[in-house]
């Protein structure tokens, strides 16, 4: 099939501090667009390119940072809080990911730009249990409402886990987790969770930018079917292993004396990846930690729709799910060696 491509263009990123703008920005950089990015603050680069615009919501006026934009890249939002810390988390989200998602919008109308992709999750599709979720469907039922009737192409992402180098939250904690070493107790969660590698979900906002024929709708994104906790864990330690028996530098580098553990140098005895614990009793000893949440989506399944309707068409991800662990573990590891 031959694609409809866009030239070079002025591409609005929001949220370009963060972990998918920031990433976005530097291969549209790459590519020879001119790349207008919005941070809350600035606190270094200030390029002509670079925009503060402080804490967003309804009352956000974007309409210089829209001037000339010709495709806006919505990544800015309030995300999961490992620790909420306000009496209302909902008014919160509403705020963020809502009102100021609507503004935005609006004045992306007045601004005469061509496309507006909107970065949402799973959990608009999934689970509305929860503040984050439901201020995701809210804000895409606005969108859609908005843009109806308009010249506008809306184009609506739903990403499921991200992870890649530079990965917080909880897969930075996982990570953190099985480079000790230790037998982690997940050998009885047989879960599926999607995931996409942050480069296969850079790729494919960069092909609904340059390729003009991908219609208006909602995607979802993922680097192919959904893994368990206990077989991502068997995965990052593989990796931790392969990195420590091909670093060369010293013999007692954090890497190469948890690998020496867990092969049973020291012990006599090979320590496998998990364990099996009950989850009943582990569920409630979380609970008593304060990880509740953790526990919930460290065993619960969630997963993108597996007959791929709401696949970007004429997209694949460039990399297998296998090769994107790889790189984060390597990427997690050589930055924990480095420290040492």
């Amino acid at each position: 099939m031959i694609l409809s491509k866009k030239p070079q263009n002025c591409v609005l990123v929001t949220g370009a501090g963060g972990f998918i703008g920031s990433a976005l920005c530097k291969t549209l950089n790459v590519d020879g667009h001119s790349v207008r990015k919005v941070f809350r603050e600035l606190n270094g680069d200030r390029g002509l390119n670079n925009i503060a615009i402080g804490n967003i919501d309804s009352y956000t006026d974007w309409s210089g940072a829209l001037n000339g934009v010709d495709t806006v890249v919505h990544c800015a939002a309030r995300v999961h809080q490992m620790r909420e810390c306000v009496t209302d988390p909902l008014s919160e989200y509403i705020k963020v990911n809502v009102e100021a998602t609507i503004k935005l919008a609006e004045q992306t109308i007045e601004a005469g730009v061509e496309t507006f992709i909107y970065i949402s999750s799973i959990k608009a599709a999934h689970d509305d249990s929860d503040p984050y979720g439901e201020s995701k469907i809210r804000s895409e039922e606005a969108l859609v409402k908005i843009f109806s009737g308009s010249a506008v192409k809306l184009i609506i992402i739903r990403p499921p886990l991200v992870y890649g180098g530079g990965v917080r939250g909880n897969f930075l904690s996982l990570m953190k987790l099985v480079s000790l070493g230790f037998p982690l107790p997940f050998k009885a969660v047989a879960n599926k969770r999607s995931m996409v590698y942050i480069e296969n979900l850079v790729d494919l906002l960069r092909y609904c930018i340059i390729c003009a024929h991908v219609p208006s709708g909602v995607y979802e994104v993922a680097d192919g079917a959904g893994i368990s906790t206990r077989a991502l864990i068997n995965l990052l330690a593989e990796e931790f292993d392969r990195y420590a028996q091909n670093d060369n530098r010293s013999r007692f580098t954090h890497a190469k004396m948890v690998s020496k553990l867990r092969r049973g140098v020291f012990l006599g005895m090979k320590l496998p990846p998990t364990f099996y614990f009950p989850l009943p009793i582990l569920g409630c000893v979380m609970k008593l930690l304060g990880k509740e949440g953790q526990f919930l989506r460290l065993t619960e399944s969630l997963e993108v729709d597996p007959f791929y309707e709401r696949r970007v068409p004429g997209w694949s991800p460039p990399f297998l799910m296998r090769e994107g662990i790889s790189r984060t573990a390597i990427s997690f590891f050589a930055n924990l060696s480095n420290t040492q």
